[in-house]
């Protein structure tokens, strides 16, 4: 079996980071996408609609703590500000918290890009753990992103 072939040696104890990229195309101003991901008023209308009782809490500055919650499926995600550069790159850490269980820390950059009448929209998520929460994410982030797509008027 030749070098490029084999799955690479780790150790007992290494970590694995993986990454999802996705980009999206809206038909709306990159202002509009910057208040939809940084306002409480904008997360509250998109992010996980289809749940009852979703909360969202936003102190954004760097450092500002954030945090979405849907009580009745006993899930949060939260995290901290560490880039804030409106309304182009957004950056923060991101906490998975299942039955008050937080998971590991991981990070986000959101980038804003005008294009023609609408925004080029970029997450990147980073720091996961294994392939199967790469996985995960991909699946969660293209269905919150259309989730985005679909509510957009509303925020």
């Amino acid at each position: 079996m030749g070098a490029a072939a084999r799955p690479p040696h780790r150790r007992p104890g290494d970590v694995m980071t993986e990454s999802v990229d996705l980009t999206r195309e809206y038909a709306a101003a990159p202002h509009r996408l910057w208040t939809a991901w940084t306002t409480r008023d904008g997360l509250v209308r998109w992010w996980w609609r289809h749940w009852p009782g979703v909360t969202c809490d936003v102190d954004l500055r760097v450092g500002g703590h954030w945090r979405i919650e849907a009580p009745g499926q006993k899930i949060a995600v939260h995290g901290t500000y560490t880039r804030i550069d409106e309304p182009t790159d957004l950056g923060f850490t991101w906490i998975w918290s299942e039955d008050g269980i937080d998971g590991p820390v991981e990070h986000v950059e959101v980038t804003f890009a005008a294009h023609g009448d609408g925004t080029h929209l970029r997450v990147r998520h980073s720091g996961i753990a294994d392939l199967d929460g790469m996985r995960a994410y991909e699946q969660g982030w293209a269905f919150t992103l259309t989730q985005l797509h679909d509510r957009l008027g509303e925020v």
